[in-house]
C-alpha cells in the first residue's frame, strides 16, 4: 500500500470514530428523561403503597373509627347488620353489675375487666348477696337472670341482670316448684331451675300443662332472633 492509500484509510477511520462518538454523546442526552422515569416511578409508586397499607392496618383495629369514641363505661359490640348500609360495630354501654374475669377476679363491671383485657369467666365466687348470670352477679334479692341485647336485636342477646318486677309469669325454681312470679321465686330464697312437675317451659315463663300451652310469637327482628313466648288456654278440640 503506497502512502496515498494510507492516508485514505486513516481519514475515513478517523470520521468514522467521530460519528460515533458524536452518536454517543447524543444517547447520553436523549437518556436523561429515561431516568427521570425512573425516579419518579419508584417514588411515586413506593409513597403511595406504603400509606395505603397502614390506612388499612390501623381502620382494621378494634372495630375501627366506629369505637374510636367509646368512653370508659362502653364496650365495642357488634351492632345492627339489618340497616344499610350496614354498621358492624358500635359503642353500647357496659352493665353495671359485679363481673367475673377469665382470671379469677370480681371486677365492678364488664367494662373494668376488659380494661384489663380479662375475658368472661365463670369459676369466680359470688360476692355475699349475689348469684351468677352468666359471668354477671345479680341482687339476689330483686334481680332476676335474665337476657338483654344492648341493641335492641334478640340475636344479640345476652345474660343480664333484670329486676324481677319487670318479668311477668310464673317462674320454676331450683327446688321443682313454679312460682307466681321471679321476686316470689327469690324471695323464697331460690334461684331459676330447669324443671318443675306440672309445667312446661315456655320462654322466660313455664306453663300449666293441664289448662295451658306454649305459643311462640313473631321474630321482632331481621336478625332471625329468638321470638316471643306466652301461655295460651288449651283448646277443646271436641268429643
Amino acid at each position: 500500500m503506497n502512502l496515498g492509500s494510507s492516508l485514505l484509510v486513516f481519514a475515513a477511520s478517523a470520521a468514522l470514530v467521530a460519528a460515533c462518538s458524536g452518536s454517543g454523546a447524543g444517547g447520553g442526552t436523549a437518556g436523561h428523561p429515561g431516568t427521570g422515569g425512573q425516579s419518579s416511578s419508584g417514588t411515586g409508586g413506593q409513597s403511595s403503597s406504603g400509606t395505603g397499607g397502614a390506612s388499612v392496618g390501623t381502620g382494621g383495629h378494634g372495630g375501627g373509627a366506629n369505637c374510636a369514641t367509646c368512653t370508659a363505661g362502653q364496650r365495642c359490640d357488634v351492632f345492627n347488620t339489618c340497616q344499610y348500609p350496614p354498621v358492624p360495630y358500635a359503642c353500647v354501654a357496659c352493665q353495671q353489675r359485679p363481673y367475673c374475669g377469665s382470671d379469677g377476679k370480681v371486677y365492678d363491671s364488664e367494662c373494668a375487666a376488659i380494661a384489663v383485657g380479662a375475658k368472661p369467666g365463670f369459676s369466680c365466687a359470688a360476692p355475699p348477696g349475689r348469684y351468677a348470670c352468666g359471668a354477671y352477679y345479680c341482687d339476689a334479692s330483686n334481680e332476676d337472670c335474665g337476657s338483654f341485647s344492648p341493641i335492641g336485636l334478640a340475636a344479640f342477646a345476652e345474660a343480664a341482670c333484670v329486676p324481677c318486677a319487670t318479668v311477668t309469669g310464673r317462674a320454676c325454681g331450683d327446688d321443682g316448684v313454679a312460682y307466681s312470679s321471679a321476686c316470689a321465686l327469690l324471695q323464697a330464697g331460690h334461684r331459676r331451675g330447669s324443671s318443675c312437675p306440672g309445667f312446661v317451659p315456655c320462654g322466660t315463663t313455664v306453663c300449666d300443662s293441664t289448662a295451658t300451652t306454649c305459643v311462640m310469637g313473631a321474630i321482632a327482628d331481621c336478625e332471625g332472633g329468638s321470638p316471643s313466648w306466652s301461655c295460651a288456654p288449651l283448646v277443646d278440640a271436641g268429643p
